[in-house]
């Protein structure tokens, strides 16, 4: 008994009649036919584990039962494998197998045979099949975010981003900021959502801050490196301050001198200003303007017209520094005389003749505030 195809037939017939007695002995021919029991031959395919981009692959394919002749079979891929006469193992020609990529694409599939070949087995069982698996190496994507420069106050401010592979699919990041950026399938550029940026105001306070991707979506890369950020200028734009001192009018000796100090725009916090004098003032929050008055002269007797004039030294916010800040000139309040009248009085005398000499006394309703000599009509002082 064997595995191949080789039943046969033959024909026997008699070659010596020995010593018969018979008058005559004739005989004719036995035929035998040998028919083939059907045995089965196994070929079994050996599953295989590839890298992707591995330049090509191959099966190995076992027989149960040595061929007797060479032969070839034909695999699903259209490889083949050839058995040497007496062999029981071959090997298939090489087939490719997924090229190298960035992307999550492992994958595993069957190879069967489709042609036994002119084999001489009795029954060959083919219908074994070999699994190849094709697994990813890891190869890393980087996304890269791009630094910005925008003036304080712009409305808005976006960043871009790029990807050293293009995806295979579209896919979102979130930044740190929540700004979010999408890549469309096949691209490698993509510019976020628009985020705001510092408003406009008049302080120096220009800042720099980094934005950071905080989720990376749902790509399909084999790895991606998302660790670069965003460095994100907001550069001053100079606006200027502009903080004056005025008169409120001109007043008499009895009546306060009076000073509006202003500032040209309404500010958000508390503005102090140091006068001349040394005095602080403060404008409001939300306020243009505070008044100062400095006291009167007070009303006299004295020839003392004269005038008060004032400027600014500083003005400052607690905590901040101005952009720009201009400081008016100084403001003058003129002060008049009211003319009040002081009265000398001479004071009668009475003398002896013969005495040798006389005075009078005078005397004012004010006090003087300094020395001074008056002359009477007789030449006396």
């Amino acid at each position: 008994d064997d595995v191949y195809q080789d039943g046969e037939s033959y024909t026997l017939n008699v070659a010596n009649a020995g010593e018969h007695n018979f008058e005559q002995l004739t005989s004719n021919e036995a035929t035998v036919n040998i028919t083939d029991t059907v045995d089965t031959t196994t070929l079994t395919l050996g599953d295989i584990t590839v890298a992707e981009g591995s330049d090509s692959a191959t099966v190995s394919a076992t027989l149960s039962h040595a061929t007797d002749r060479a032969f070839t079979v034909t695999l699903s891929n259209g490889a083949t494998i050839t058995f040497a006469a007496g062999a029981t193992t071959g090997t298939s020609s090489a087939f490719a197998v997924q090229g190298e990529d960035v992307y999550q694409d492992g994958e595993s599939y069957t190879i069967s045979v489709v042609n036994a070949g002119e084999h001489n087995f009795e029954q060959l069982d083919t219908s074994d099949t070999a699994t190849v698996t094709v697994t990813d190496t890891v190869d890393t994507t980087t996304l890269t975010l791009g630094d910005i420069t925008v003036a304080e106050g712009s409305d808005s401010a976006t960043v871009s981003a790029t990807l050293s592979n293009p995806t295979d699919r579209a896919f979102t990041v979130t930044l740190s900021n929540g700004a979010t950026i999408t890549f469309a399938a096949g691209e490698t550029i993509g510019t976020s959502s628009e985020f705001a940026v510092q408003g406009d105001d008049v302080y120096r306070d220009g800042e720099s801050y980094t934005l950071s991707v905080a989720n990376a979506g749902e790509h399909n890369f084999e790895q991606l490196d998302t660790r670069d950020t965003a460095t994100v200028t907001v550069t001053d734009s100079v606006d200027t301050v502009n903080v004056t001192i005025e008169s409120n009018g001109d007043v008499t000796e009895a009546q306060d001198a009076v000073f509006t100090i202003k500032a040209d725009r309404v500010l958000s916090d508390d503005l102090v200003v140091t006068l001349s004098n040394g005095d602080t003032v403060t404008i409001q929050a939300g306020e243009q303007s505070v008044a100062y008055s400095v006291a009167a002269q007070g009303d006299d007797v004295y020839a003392d017209a004269g005038s008060v004039t004032l400027g600014l030294t500083d003005a400052s916010v607690a905590g901040k520094v101005f952009e720009d800040l201009q400081l008016g000139g100084d403001a003058t309040v003129n002060i008049t005389d009211t003319v009040d009248t002081t009265t000398l009085t001479l004071g009668d005398i009475t003398v002896a003749e013969g005495s040798d000499s006389a005075t009078v006394s005078a005397t004012l309703s004010n006090p003087t505030d300094r020395a001074f000599t008056v002359t009477l009509s007789n030449g006396a002082t």
